[in-house]
């Protein structure tokens, strides 16, 4: 039995990074509740559904309640398909199934300690085996893949024929620093991507404002509202449905379809930049790849 399993009855509790996540074995379904961000939420789902594969318990449901947006509603099957049956682990050696073991999703998604001296490189954290979980567990819904379609043609993008840059703004402000747009700018330049078709989303008015004064040619998903505090996310539950809808002109909903669809047209780009945190190893994961990546370390250091 795994270390993190407390047994209670037909419940296994699975003890460990914020929240409530319980597995009820006689109907197989793995409950996450957790009052964070979607991707910390999506993360540590996701480790969890490994530790539970490796232990040989089958989930056939899985209920996200996203408490940061809204309580008590089930947002799986909003945002991902139906849990599909393929998932095999026999080609990955048990020396790499218990190195993504030890990474576990207290660090910036699965395995990159964001506050660490002695950075990691993204293969130690086997992408492959993420991309397995992701695959059956967490593919796109038909509204969240209708919606990268209908973004990648408004803003007239083609696959591997544009730069991603997500400069989100992020709650992770007092854990790491948010990288300025000189930090990016550079990055552009430095890895010869300024004469590309470059496309931004961010949800910080200043970071937007920055690159306005730089002579960099881009373009900007403006889909997102943008955000006054820390990240746009936190105290979403706070506010009701209708005075959302009012100052933001959007549903809940339709926020959360966007952020997922982005991560589609950002795994679609020839180059992704991407802002220290959790989908520093989501989009990886998601796309099955690490080339084409730029992630940050915490003191703002390139990675990959």
């Amino acid at each position: 039995m795994n270390s993190n399993f407390i047994i209670n009855g037909e419940n296994i509790i699975i003890d460990g990074w914020g929240g409530h996540k319980v597995y009820n074995i006689n109907n197989k379904t793995l409950t996450i509740q957790r009052p964070y961000g979607l991707f910390s939420n999506i993360n540590v789902t996701l480790y969890t559904l490994f530790l539970l594969e490796q232990s040989n318990y089958e989930v056939s449901e899985i209920i996200l309640l996203l408490d940061e947006y809204e309580t008590n509603k089930n947002y799986h099957p909003l945002l991902f398909d139906n849990i599909q049956n393929n998932l095999s682990f026999d080609d990955i050696t048990s020396e790499d199934l218990n190195k993504f073991y030890k990474n576990t999703p207290g660090y910036v998604g699965l395995g990159l300690d964001i506050n660490s001296i002695n950075k990691n490189s993204l293969e130690e954290i086997n992408i492959k085996i993420g991309n397995r979980l992701i695959k059956k567990y967490f593919n796109s819904s038909k509204i969240v893949n209708d919606t990268s379609k209908k973004l990648m043609e408004k803003y007239n993008l083609i696959d591997q024929e544009y730069v991603f840059l997500w400069a989100r703004n992020t709650d992770r402000v007092f854990e790491v620093p948010t990288p300025t747009v000189e930090k990016y700018y550079n990055i552009l330049e430095s890895n010869g991507l300024i004469n590309n078709k470059i496309v931004i989303q961010t949800d910080d008015l200043d970071i937007l404002n920055g690159f306005k004064q730089t002579n960099l040619d881009f373009i900007v998903i403006n889909e997102i509202p943008f955000s006054n505090n820390g990240s746009f996310h936190v105290g979403m539950r706070d506010i009701s449905q209708n005075d959302f809808i009012q100052e933001f002109n959007i549903t809940k909903d339709e926020y959360l379809i966007l952020i997922m669809s982005l991560v589609d047209i950002a795994s679609k780009s020839k180059k992704c930049i991407i802002y220290p945190g959790n989908l520093s190893t989501y989009i990886p994961m998601y796309k099955n790849s690490v080339d084409d990546c730029i992630v940050f370390t915490g003191d703002n250091g390139i990675l990959i």
